[in-house]
């Protein structure tokens, strides 16, 4: 990656052929996520997670560190979203 500053990846969880995210919501502050993209292996520490209410947007909280952001529909909420923020190590 020649730009890996800010990585957003949204998607949908479960077991079904359109998902591509399962089981974030066990995941846990200081959870270490691993993402290979083009034979690179990037390293990330979970920051924090959170709701946010389902209105087609997301709002991010960007800071100035190198940064993953998943987000996903919230399994215990349909009417909220996942959103969480790693670091990279």
């Amino acid at each position: 990656l020649t730009n890996d500053s800010l990585i957003i990846l949204a998607a949908h969880s479960g077991y079904g052929k359109l998902a591509y995210f399962n089981r974030l919501d066990e995941l846990k502050t200081g959870d270490k996520i691993e993402l290979n993209i083009n034979n690179e292996k990037l390293t990330y520490i979970l920051k924090k997670s959170e709701e946010q209410n389902k209105t087609g947007k997301i709002e991010i909280v960007k800071d100035n560190t190198k940064q993953l952001i998943l987000t996903t529909c919230s399994k215990s909420d349909k009417t909220k979203q996942l959103v969480i923020y790693c670091k990279k190590i």
